[in-house]
């Protein structure tokens, strides 16, 4: 699995168990938390299809169900690449998303009348 993937696992689960520790009440943990949980559920998906198409992949085909394997094989690939187009739209966000803004609105400028 990739660095950045498991690097995604290891701090959801290291700010669990911070949480954890300072009874839950730390609202910074819960914020990195509440940012982090959509993002390690994607990873904990891929990273358990990718355990079953190793799985499905080291074990013997009879000729009998090589049709059937191909088609499973094809259907886990597809999901996987499915799951990392989701993880990447999830790390592409804007970095002013949730930030906010200040917006200026002026009366009379421009326009012909």
């Amino acid at each position: 699995m990739d660095e950045k993937y498991l690097k995604i696992l290891k701090s959801y689960k290291f700010l669990e168990e911070e949480f954890a520790k300072s009874n839950y009440r730390d609202i910074e943990i819960q914020k990195k938390l509440k940012k982090l949980k959509p993002l390690y559920q994607e990873v904990s998906t891929l990273k358990d299809l990718r355990r079953e198409l190793e799985a499905l992949e080291s074990s013997p085909v009879e000729e009998e169900l090589k049709e059937l394997y191909e088609e499973e094989r094809e259907s886990l690939k597809a999901k996987i690449l499915e799951t990392e187009g989701r993880i990447e739209k999830i790390l592409k966000k804007s970095p002013f998303e949730g930030r906010n803004i200040i917006v200026e609105i002026r009366a009379g400028t421009g326009g012909v009348e």
